[in-house]
């Protein structure tokens, strides 16, 4: 029985496809299976061609989860790119791939394979699969995430500080009409 691959793709379809001919020249003895997000990322033929795709929106969470544990794929591999870090769709991608039981994960930033080709055997280790979830979990992902949640605190912050200002204008407008409008409100057109 050949192996078997898992291709989460989370880039566009130019990338993926790509990543789908560097991943079939290196292993080319694999079965591949894509999930994919758009009809956009199909091939039909062609050395970037999956063997069978499998599409998000066919699947609720348990059973998608369901599906990939029953086919026990040999490989996962994930190709994403960096600004994907705090969307909502790489993190349920490597809830995926967490949960899903394959022997060896790959992360593949920028939709890049490893420069060192490594054996299906080698990633299917338990301390390279460790290392592999600890790299796109911290170093990769967190601190993207952080920052990202950063920029948008001091986003409401500014804002905030606006609606501060809002107030008090509003106050200030508000005490003028109570008082009657005795201030100036212009000069005399009277010669």
């Amino acid at each position: 029985m050949r192996p078997r691959l898992l291709a989460i793709a989370l880039v566009p379809p130019t990338d993926f496809a790509r990543f789908m001919r560097d991943l079939r020249a290196r292993y080319p003895e694999v079965d591949v299976t894509a999930l994919i997000g758009s009809s956009e990322l199909l091939a039909d033929t062609g050395p970037g061609a999956a063997d069978e795709y499998l599409s998000w929106g066919s699947f609720g969470a348990r059973s998608l989860l369901a599906e990939v544990r029953r086919r026990r794929f040999d490989l996962l591999a994930m190709p994403y790119n960096r600004d994907y870090c705090h969307r909502l769709t790489y993190w349920r991608a490597l809830a995926l791939a967490i949960a899903s039981g394959a022997r060896g994960v790959l992360f593949c930033e920028q939709a890049c394979l490893p420069r060192q080709a490594t054996s299906l055997e080698a990633l299917a280790r338990p301390w390279p699969r460790a290392g592999a979830f600890l790299s796109a979990i911290a170093i990769r992902g967190m601190p993207r995430v952080v920052a990202y949640l950063l920029a948008e605190l001091l986003i409401v912050l500014l804002g905030s500080m606006l609606a501060i200002v809002l107030a008090g204008i509003a106050a200030a407008d508000l005490s003028e009409t109570i008082a009657g409008g005795t201030g100036r409100r212009g000069r005399s057109c009277t010669r």
